[in-house]
């Protein structure tokens, strides 16, 4: 699943010349992720928020390796932050 994350949203970063960018993704068996993506000197910044908490708890146990499969699709740094819609 965090191929199809890196897969739904490398190719909308890569294809963007306005920032930020905002895109929904919709994912087999987790449901909608909203992705909020800014650039910054030489690396990416996105959050994503997930419309369910399972998928937000499952997000958080991987955080690490999706930030690093984006980074790798990216070809630059990624810091990916996590959150659920509803909460502050």
């Amino acid at each position: 699943m965090i191929e199809a994350i890196a897969e739904h949203l490398a190719p909308r970063i890569q294809a963007v010349s306005q920032w930020p960018l905002q895109a929904v993704l919709y994912v087999p068996r987790l449901g909608r992720i909203n992705a909020r993506v800014r650039r910054e000197q030489g690396a990416w910044s996105i959050d994503l928020e997930a419309q369910e908490d399972g998928t937000a708890r499952w997000l958080s146990g991987v955080r690490q390796p999706c930030e690093d499969r984006l980074a790798v699709a990216l070809g630059q740094p990624v810091s990916l932050q996590l959150s659920t819609v509803g909460r502050a």
